[in-house]
């Protein structure tokens, strides 16, 4: 449905009741019975991201009750060259998600999880299938009530909407395994044009690999079926602290070949920036028989400290807790952020590293987050064109350099993203690529993924 009256001059993008113009044209129907909203609020609140350093107010929010809603109203856009995007949780810090004048589509309305086919006992994979809006979070709980988890595991903030995050990539810290996107199988995508199709690597394939870690350029996910097996019971976190980032890589690369551990990355925090903390997750290391004590003597510059959780409370207490405490106590949403993520091969994470490190570690606060995660090559090659765009180079480990620093003030902010946007020329001079989450929007930053965000007219062209 849509307010009585309500239309757009697609040449002034002012929405309102018909203006007495040739070029009024009324808002689509929604077949679904979502709602399509001018209000100042509604808009104000779909103009900003948490980055909180770019504002782009549209001129209106589409609140979907189904997918197809979000078909109608895209068909409309594309017929009348009117700026939309998606947005989920808004996770995204640079505005890649804001629609200036345009139509912001609230993808967290679409928040059902359809249906769950936990792993068989003969070793098949099982099945969620949840609407793009549902938050990685609820996949999680779902999943734990089957014993089961996402194929690929979870990032450290899983308040995250599924959609969006299949749209960036998805990267964990699950050593031997891909990316997110090859969890998912098949989805339902509502493309630039305005044609809801289902695709997968057999139906569709151009629209299913360009959208898998496209950052919403290509088209919309509106479902996915994303692939569970079963989960491990408990889970031993040994965080291990070295004075030096050299000798952390090295322990990180090291524990990286070996079997036991399932999770690694080194994160450097607020307040002793120049400590490197190594963290190593190991899955059910009782039953399996590992000695977690034994298995990381000799590594780190102290005694490391250990939990012992749940699966399901390890997933959730990654980086939540924190984030959660952040946004409620200390107003983190609002603070000013600069964001920037390079994926990088053995022989480039040698040379990135130490430029980037120096030059953010004095920028790290108590609620940033800087850390270098690994994954096996094979594992992350073996899904193809589901990836985000991967570097060429030597070794065989993908490695992700991971900034987010917020700051008190906006020219603060702007001054960091000057600094990632020198750090960002320098990998990718020496070959790394983008991992498209974090601040970027400026032309040819997502040229990789397709056009620059902000664009009316997407294109597959991977």
């Amino acid at each position: 449905m849509t307010r009585g009256g309500l239309g757009i001059n697609p040449r002034t993008l002012l929405w309102g009741p018909d203006d007495g113009t040739s070029d009024w044209v009324s808002a689509p129907e929604l077949p679904d019975g979502g709602e399509l909203v001018v209000d100042a609020e509604a808009r104000r609140a779909a103009g900003k991201d948490r980055g909180s350093r770019v504002e782009a107010l549209p001129g209106a929010v589409l609140r979907p009750a189904g997918a197809g809603d979000v078909e109608a109203v895209v068909r409309f856009a594309h017929q009348h060259g009117i700026p939309c995007a998606a947005q989920g949780n808004q996770h995204t810090v640079g505005g890649q998600a804001l629609a200036a004048d345009g139509i912001a589509i609230d993808m967290l309305r679409l928040n059902r999880i359809h249906s769950v086919v936990p792993p068989g006992a003969d070793g098949s994979s099982g099945t969620i299938e949840i609407d793009a809006g549902v938050l990685l979070t609820d996949v999680a709980i779902a999943a734990d009530k089957h014993q089961a988890r996402v194929s690929t595991g979870y990032p450290g903030r899983t308040t995250l909407s599924a959609g969006g995050f299949a749209a960036v990539g998805g990267w964990s810290a699950i050593v031997r395994s891909g990316v997110f996107g090859a969890a998912v199988p098949r989805m339902e995508v509502v493309t630039p044009d305005g044609q809801r199709l289902l695709c997968s690597a057999d139906e569709n394939a151009e629209v299913y690999n360009a959208v898998l870690g496209g950052v919403g350029q290509h088209g919309i996910i509106t479902r996915l079926w994303v692939d569970l097996v079963p989960a491990p019971s408990r889970v031993s976190t040994y965080t291990v602290p070295f004075n030096s980032a050299e000798a952390a890589c090295n322990a990180l690369r090291t524990l990286s070949e070996r079997p036991e551990p399932d999770e690694l990355h080194v994160t450097w925090k607020h307040p002793d920036v120049q400590i490197a903390w190594l963290e190593v997750d190991v899955y059910d290391p009782e039953a399996r028989g590992i000695d977690c004590a034994q298995l990381l003597a000799g590594y780190g510059d102290g005694e490391p400290e250990v939990q012992d959780r749940s699966y399901l409370d390890f997933v959730l207490g990654l980086a939540d807790p924190m984030y959660d405490f952040a946004e409620k106590q200390l107003g983190w949403n609002e603070l000013p952020k600069a964001w920037a993520d390079w994926i990088m091969t053995d022989d480039q994470v040698t040379e990135v590293l130490p430029e980037a490190l120096p030059r953010v570690q004095p920028l790290i606060s108590p609620t940033s987050v800087v850390l270098l995660a690994v994954k096996d090559r094979a594992a992350m090659d073996a899904a193809g064109r589901r990836n985000p765009p991967l570097p060429e180079g030597g070794g065989d480990k993908y490695w992700l350099m991971d900034c987010l620093l917020d700051f008190p003030s906006a020219d603060e902010a702007e001054e960091a993203v000057r600094t990632l946007h020198d750090l960002h020329a320098f990998a990718l001079d020496r070959g790394a690529r983008i991992y498209s989450i974090g601040s970027f929007t400026d032309p040819g930053i997502h040229a990789d993924t397709g056009l620059a965000p902000g664009t009316s007219k997407p294109r597959i062209d991977r």
